[in-house]
């Protein structure tokens, strides 16, 4: 009788003694993981219920743990909770409205883009370490963890890990400094949140310099990058992410970690002159809107 109860005992402590020899390791990645996060913005007259919340069920399925932070201007009731479902979370940050002529430059159809600066605001989630900005435009194929294993490897307090604009490679090899000038696509990319870099983005908006908009925020961010990140010649803190995490055309459609519908081309709208994998993301939609009930 003695022995029967003390077998539980014993298979108590045992786990007890396995679960404390791992714990350390357990609880450091785990540390990792929290200081690493996903950003995603939403602004404008843009609903959450079509691309953010199938790209949010997207990175879901190969990531459980690490946060999802949403930034917008407004965020109603409805949408926090819907993003709950998820386990994302809401962030509220003030409009950051660009220059008056930006709303010529950016075209007909496109006025949305003229509040693309609110973007300024990524770099102030100081809370964390290293915070991944992504689109509610894209469909998540595999896992992103690669992107950021390889960011712990690069220094600098404000380091940046960005892919080219267009189909371009990487000159300079993949995830290796870049002295590439402009040119770099800022819907996708690793960066260190930085007090710094979100002061000098504020500081230079305001100072009625000019600088082309068509593209919304995109042409301003890249001059930042040049005046941050590569003040001296031969010197970056500007890493090149290869292009299967940036596909946005059949160049790279064998086989992409990350497709990007840029442009007006959404996947929700059909995806003209780029179908590639819209059947793939119709699913997700499908799926997302039966695991949260959000249609």
């Amino acid at each position: 009788m003695a022995m029967k109860l003390l077998l539980p005992v014993c298979i108590l402590a045992f786990l007890h003694l396995c679960c404390s020899l791992r714990s350390p390791k357990v609880a450091e990645d785990d540390a990792v993981e929290q200081s690493e996060a996903y950003a995603f913005m939403l602004y404008g007259a843009e609903s959450h219920r079509l691309g953010l919340t199938t790209a949010i069920y997207s990175i879901r399925e190969f990531d459980q743990k690490r946060p999802i932070v949403v930034l917008t201007p407004h965020a109603s009731p409805e949408m926090r909770e819907d993003m709950a479902k998820l386990k994302a979370s809401v962030i509220e940050r003030p409009p950051v409205k660009g220059p008056a002529y930006c709303a010529k430059e950016v075209g007909k159809g496109k006025q949305r883009l003229t509040n693309s600066f609110f973007k300024m605001h990524v770099w102030n989630l100081t809370q964390f370490r290293t915070v991944l900005y992504l689109e509610s435009d894209m469909l998540f194929r595999k896992p992103l963890t690669e992107l950021f294993s390889r960011f712990r490897e690069v220094p600098g307090d404000d380091a940046l890990m960005i892919a080219r604009q267009g189909n371009h490679p990487c000159v300079g090899g993949d995830f290796r400094p870049s002295i590439q000038k402009r040119g770099w696509n800022t819907g996708i990319m690793a960066i260190r949140p930085s007090t710094h870099f979100a002061e000098s983005y504020a500081r230079v908006l305001a100072s009625g310099r000019k600088f082309p908009c068509a593209g919304g925020s995109q042409e301003f961010e890249n001059i930042l990058f040049i005046e941050n990140l590569q003040p001296q010649k031969g010197q970056s803190r500007l890493v090149c992410m290869p292009i299967r995490f940036n596909c946005k055309d059949n160049s790279c459609a064998q086989d992409p970690v990350v497709v990007h519908w840029t442009g007006e081309r959404k996947p929700w709208d059909g995806a003209p002159g780029f179908e590639y994998y819209l059947a793939d993301w119709e699913k997700q939609r499908t799926a997302a809107s039966l695991h949260t009930g959000i249609k």
